[in-house]
């Protein structure tokens, strides 16, 4: 998991985090920033990131595990 000293925590605001697969994922609510999604690999490395002036949280994590699955497909393509 993200520690509340490392990115995105370091942007301020409200965050919220799910594991998924081995990534976290960060939902970040900001005032008048709107509502940021950030998928972070295992290796701390920022691996895609969405950004909604108006959304709901649940959105952005569904997002987040879809962005994550896209991800890994890629990168089992890339093997064969």
């Amino acid at each position: 998991m993200i520690e509340k000293t490392d990115f995105p925590y370091t942007l301020g605001g409200y965050v919220e985090q799910q594991n998924y697969k081995g990534f976290d994922i960060a939902v970040s609510i900001r005032r008048y920033k709107g509502i940021s999604a950030y998928v972070i690999s295992s290796e701390k490395r920022l691996i895609r990131e969405e950004s909604a002036t108006f959304a709901d949280k649940e959105d952005m994590f569904r997002w987040g595990r879809e962005a994550v699955d896209r991800y890994l497909e890629q990168q089992e393509r890339r093997k064969e």
